[in-house]
This record gives C-alpha cells, sequence and structure tokens, in this order.
C-alpha cells in the first residue's frame, strides 16, 4: 500500500494509510492486484478553530498556575515540597 498523493499533513497521510489498510474489498475471480482507489476528504476550518481556542486556553490555565504559584509566601512553597 502507498501514498501517491500528500495532504501535506504527515500524522493525517499516516492516519489514512492505516485505517485503508483494514479495508476489506469484495473478492473478484481474477484478485486484487493494482488496485487504485480515489480518497477525497476536507478538513474542517471550525476543527482548526477549536484546536486553537484548546491551545490557547492551556495557555491561559498554565499562566494561571504560574502566576498563582508565585504568589505564594515561600514558607507556603516549602509546605508544597
Amino acid at each position: 500500500m502507498r501514498l501517491l498523493s500528500s495532504s501535506g499533513n504527515e500524522k493525517l497521510d499516516a492516519e489514512h494509510l492505516e485505517r485503508s489498510q483494514k479495508w476489506k474489498l469484495k473478492p473478484s475471480s481474477g484478485g486484487r492486484q493494482g488496485v487504485s482507489i480515489g480518497t477525497e476528504y476536507t478538513i474542517s476550518p471550525v476543527l482548526n478553530e477549536i484546536a486553537k481556542y484548546k491551545n490557547a486556553r492551556n495557555k491561559e490555565n498554565q499562566n494561571k498556575e504560574t502566576l498563582n504559584l508565585l504568589r505564594l509566601k515561600p514558607q507556603d512553597a516549602a509546605e508544597d515540597w
């Protein structure tokens, strides 16, 4: 099995190849050799926006945690360790 044309995203290409290897084709009298199957898919821009939102939210939470640590008194920080 091989990929003729990349989507430009290595993870997507690898996932597509992995899933296509699990496809079950109906048998034919001459066998299934040299079969080409074309697939098309669309990546929704909404998914990209969701990923951006999650990344921003994670960074925001990390910043809040850092600020909270900086606000601790030295003796409070020592108790946590």
